[in-house]
């Protein structure tokens, strides 16, 4: 399927018996759309564990602002505020510690 919406669309009209998608794409795609609400999950085993981090992309040439954003970051993780956010919008992760 080319994307994590297509491969749950065709879950439900049954074109497929089970997709794999990335956690926070359903989790999205369940808050904008209620009827994904009933699919079934089943545990990912035997797949292993898949931490994902999520990046940026800034010019070579800014290192300060790249300084900056990573010196936020950390602050908002460690304040707390990060951590707020995410329970705050019930969204399954936790922040990098």
């Amino acid at each position: 399927m080319g994307s994590d919406e297509l491969a749950l669309r065709a879950l439900q009209r049954g074109t497929v018996g089970v997709a794999l998608v990335w956690g926070p794409s359903l989790w999205a795609l369940q808050k904008s759309d209620p009827s994904l609400a009933g699919l079934r999950f089943i545990a990912p085993k035997p797949l292993p564990d898949s931490p994902v981090s999520v990046g940026a992309i800034l010019l070579a040439n800014e290192t300060f602002l790249r300084s900056s954003v990573d010196d936020a970051i950390a602050s908002l993780i460690a304040d707390g505020t990060i951590e707020t956010i995410l329970n705050r919008a019930k969204f399954p992760a936790t922040p990098a510690k």
